[in-house]
């Protein structure tokens, strides 16, 4: 609730946000269910600020209604941005309907903040992991309602020190950071009002994408950090969650069965203020220098960094810079480094830029120092070591040639970058240094005690906490003083004053005034200036277009298969990937994959993923090797899975498309089941890109999109498991299990730890099934009947049923099945001859199947023509009689069963009179009846008689054996299942 000092904030909060007279939209937000109907959302529009008390009642109001369960809606909003007063009249008009009226983007007045929307706690799995100030935290929704008190320290700590990184890398920072409850909410302050939406969102977009790349280098996932930062917000009418209200987004929980919610109010969570300063502020002309940055980065150039270093002729110190790039052996050195994270900048606009901000550093009785502790500035962060020569030479010239500040020879300043180059690639090798000291620029500008220990802070609050050397204040006043102020302003383009923002007189007399003071207003420019310098690099490795050098000239590289992430300098999945297996120790499991034969694998897909793992770390025959045996594997696998639980296989429809085909199966499986499958057959239906390593070669594994093209199989997978417990392929979870206990770590590990590794391993795992699945159709489907043909065996196999087992009745006597047959003769041709009302009786009683019936023999199969043909009988009357190749007919049942078809004509025997009522006739009446019980219960005395052909001799004894057995009771003429009857 919004009561006494809470209140009196909100006031000062508002004053930021809206003017005397500007209108304020609340909004309450229900979530949607899907079988419960949750309450209609409301808005309402106060006056700030004669209208902050009715503002507050309402808030109050509507909290109280979420806290009692009395209101299913997730929480209370306010609209950022001021609305035009035109939206009072359309509340009026919507009220009128019994309803309210919630803003769009039209009826925005003016921007005054811009809003960005941090959602760190996810909702659905995988869940990002992170550890900060020594606190485990999983990000995710369920951990958080679990550790709350956690979970609001990691909220609080998460969103200072992203304050100070914001304010370390662009100069401003927001002036109100708000716990939403899953994530946090920020909010910049302009210094006058905004009214050109235009460009309101081209600030949102360069704020956003800098709080994305920033998100993707601390989560070291660029995918999680876009899905952090919500990306709608940038709208004019977007609404906010209010300070001091409550977030109540998982309090409310669906029952589908009994259709209603549950109250949880266990799970409501407080909207409150983690920072609030009213003096921070963004001025325009900042945003438009870093938005000139931003498209000046864009236009230019950067190329991957190269121990193949080439020493540009523009140089103006070429042979000497070639000179100690030998005697330091940095090509050869750079040669034994991973060079993947550095990148060199092409742009000359760029580079001029940052010698520029290194010129204001070079004071005197300091020169070799810099040119010996500077580079290592750049060199952390990922900066060439082309790049780094073309600064320093650009710096050096300009000291000595245009400024002639410098006496000493040439060779030692390059001696010294050269040295420091050497010095920090052996620390990266840990090779053991000459000096045994190791060299870092901080301690060029400030005093490092012995114990300093290098924290995981902003640069900038690191940099605050150490001491400036008493002598810089001197050095800077010197600097000033030497330089011909027209020659500054040559080189500059403006004057000291205004570069520095101090002149050497004023800086003196504070000095003699306040030492304290001059030096922090020194520091205070040494920051800045190193600020500026660095995310000048950091703005050419995201947005600067990557190019390498062929023989035919420069050649754009388009990086990155998922998210852009190579684009913007990311490492891409498939490289954070390799770097994780890279850390597993799997010698054991590339072994056993390499060794093994594939008829001995038992579990195919274990050993699917066991290969997946493996490729990266073979060499090149036995990568092909290795994913020639997934095939072998894979192939037996579905064919010994089609043995044991496909029963047939039948072609419905056939489209052939271009250079593939479209087909559709009906696949029969053991156990009654079946299941009907539309796929394509030919031309590939997905795209699979091979990753290849930081030598640029196949490491064996293909990045994939997405995993969306396994679902076509998910139905047919889900019925193997039914008919036989086997699957055609497993699931996520599956694999999660199989990693976990391959890799020897917990299955959580796996989710969170090793993501990547997961998200790579899946996808493959997918796309070699899926081709297996495919090859394996595909052969199913070039041996598989058609619909006709299918509906032949069936009836084929109904007439050996028709011949061998149903009695019939005719004329109300009873006769066996060949009674009602005759061998006629037809063109010198002996035909067997079936009347039409015996064939659809026993076959389906459908006499659409019976148009289909074909006649010819093929491949030792009976196929029946359809030669139907009318017949008068004796009596006169006319049917309709089926005619079969008698011949082709005895040997078809002869063959199906053993029984020569001419004795079964002939007269029966008196023992087969007597023994009509067989015991198989008996056993398969009594299923009848069983299955119309099971299915309805009961079934009359007269029903039976209809369905067993009037045989009251057959209904009465298997009528009598079922009372016999306890299975049914009889009352008035009906029969029913024993328990069932009312």
């Amino acid at each position: 609730m919004i009561t006494g000092e809470r209140k009196r904030l909100l006031r000062f909060i508002f004053e930021n946000f809206y003017m005397q007279g500007d209108i304020i939209e609340l909004r309450a937000i229900s979530r949607k269910f899907k079988h419960v109907k949750s309450s209609k959302a409301q808005s309402e529009y106060f006056l700030f600020p004669d209208e902050l008390e009715k503002l507050v009642e309402k808030v109050n109001e509507w909290e109280k209604k979420i806290r009692n369960g009395e209101a299913t809606w997730h929480g209370i909003y306010f609209g950022v941005h001021a609305r035009k007063r035109e939206v009072l009249e359309k509340q009026k008009e919507r009220k009128k309907q019994r309803n309210t009226y919630s803003s769009v983007d039209e009826d925005v007045e003016n921007f005054k903040v811009l809003f960005t929307d941090l959602d760190l706690f996810k909702e659905n799995p995988p869940f990002k992991e992170v550890e900060l100030a020594g606190k485990r935290v999983v990000l995710s929704k369920e951990w958080l309602l679990e550790n709350r008190e956690t979970a609001a320290e990691f909220k609080k700590e998460f969103a200072l020190r992203l304050i100070d990184r914001i304010e370390e890398d662009l100069g401003f920072k927001p002036f109100l950071v708000v716990d939403s409850g899953f994530g946090i909410h920020l909010y910049f302050k302009f210094d006058q009002v905004l009214e050109d939406q235009k460009k309101y969102e081209e600030y949102f977009g360069f704020i956003r994408d800098y709080l994305v790349d920033l998100l993707a280098r601390a989560f070291n996932d660029p995918a999680f950090a876009e899905s952090v930062l919500d990306s709608k917000v940038k709208n004019p009418s977007r609404v906010s969650r209010l300070p001091f209200t409550i977030n109540a987004k998982l309090a409310f929980k669906e029952d589908k069965e009994a259709r209603r919610l549950e109250f949880l109010p266990e799970n409501v969570l407080d909207v409150d203020v983690i920072y609030f300063e009213e003096d921070n502020y963004i001025r325009f002309d900042e945003l438009e220098k870093l938005l000139q940055r931003k498209q000046r980065a864009k236009k230019s150039k950067k190329k991957a960094a190269s121990a193949k270093i080439e020493v540009s002729r523009e140089l103006h110190y070429k042979d000497v810079w070639e000179e100690y790039l030998k005697k330091h052996n940095i090509r050869e050195l750079l040669g034994k480094v991973n060079l993947s994270n550095f990148f060199e900048i092409e742009d000359k606009e760029t580079i001029e830029v940052i010698v520029k901000h290194l010129l204001k550093f070079i004071w005197e009785d300091k020169k070799n120092e810099f040119f010996l502790k500077m580079p290592v500035f750049f060199l952390a962060r990922g900066v060439g070591i082309e790049t780094i020569i073309r600064i320093f030479d650009r710096v050096l010239y300009i000291e000595r040639e245009v400024w002639g500040l410098d006496e000493d020879p040439e060779d030692n300043r390059i001696n010294a970058v050269c040295h420091t180059i050497e010095t920090f690639f052996k620390c990266k090798l840990e090779e053991p240094q000459e000096s045994g000291k190791k060299v870092g620029w901080k301690s060029f500008f400030f005093k490092i005690p012995d114990d300093f220990v290098e924290e995981n802070k902003p640069l900038e609050e690191r940099l605050r906490d150490l001491e400036l050397w008493s002598d810089i204040v001197d050095k800077v006043i010197g600097y000033l003083r030497i330089i011909d102020d027209e020659e500054f302003e040559k080189i500059f383009g403006a004057g000291k004053k205004e570069v520095f923002g101090f002149t050497a007189e004023e800086l003196e007399k504070l000095k003699r005034e306040d030492f304290e003071r001059s030096a922090e207003l020194v520091k205070d420019f040494i920051i800045k200036t190193l600020r500026e310098i660095a995310l000048e690099i950091r703005m050419a490795r995201k947005y600067a277009k990557k190019y390498i050098r062929t023989g035919k000239g420069e050649v754009r590289v388009h990086e990155g298969v998922e998210r852009g992430e190579k684009k913007k300098g990311r490492p891409s999945k498939a490289e954070l990937a390799l770097a994780e297996l890279s850390l597993l120790h799997t010698d054991q499991i590339v072994q056993e994959v390499a060794e093994v034969k594939s008829d001995y694998i038992e579990d195919a897909h274990k050993f699917v993923i066991k290969a997946i793992l493996s490729l990266p770390k073979v060499d090149y025959e036995t990568k092909k090797d290795i994913l020639r045996k997934i095939q072998q594997v894979l192939d037996r696998y579905y064919k010994e899975l089609q043995e044991r639980a496909v029963v047939s296989v039948v072609k419905l429809k056939e489209v052939k498309i271009a250079d593939s085909t479209n087909i559709t199966l009906l696949i029969g499986l053991v156990n009654k089941i079946s299941e009907r499958l539309t796929l394509k057959i030919g031309r590939g239906d997905i795209t699979a890109v091979p990753i290849k390593n930081d030598m640029k070669e196949a490491v064996g594994l293909f990045e994939v999109k997405d995993t969306d093209f396994i679902d076509n199989f998910a139905s047919l997978n889900t019925k193997f498991v039914e008919a036989v417990n086997k699957k055609l392929y497993l699931s996520k979870d599956d694999i999660v299990e199989v990693l976990a206990e391959l890799l020897n770590v917990d299955d959580l590990d796996v989710q969170l730890k090793y993501s990547n590794l997961l998200d790579i391993v899946v996808k493959n795992y997918y796309y070699h099934a899926y081709k297996g699945i495919k090859r394996w159709l595909a052969e199913l489907w070039a041996k598989a009947e058609t619909k006709e043909e299918n509906e032949l065996r069936e009836l084929k196999a109904a007439f050996i049923n028709l011949l061998d087992i149903y009695p019939k009745i005719r004329a109300g006597d009873k006769i066996r099945i060949p009674d009602a047959l005759n061998v006629l003769e037809r063109d010198e041709k002996k035909v067997l001859a079936i009347p039409a009302r015996i064939l659809k009786e026993s076959v389906d009683k459908s006499a659409s199947k019976l148009k289909k019936l074909k006649a010819f023999l093929k491949d030792n199969k009976l196929f029946i023509k359809d030669v139907a043909t009318t017949e008068t009988t004796s009596e006169g009357s006319k049917i309709v009689v089926y005619l079969f190749d008698y011949e082709k007919v005895r040997e078809f049942y002869l063959r199906e069963t053993g029984v020569d078809l001419e004795d079964l004509l002939e007269e029966p025997p008196a023992e087969i009179e007597e023994n009509f009522l067989s015991r198989k006739l008996i056993e398969v009446a009594i299923q009848k009846i069983r299955e119309e019980l099971y299915k309805n219960g009961r079934i009359s005395i007269n029903e039976l008689l209809a369905m067993l052909g009037y045989h009251e001799e057959l209904v009465d004894k298997v009528v009598q054996e079922l009372v016999d057995s306890g299975e049914v009771e009889v009352q008035d003429s009906t029969i029913f299942l024993k328990g069932v009857r009312e």
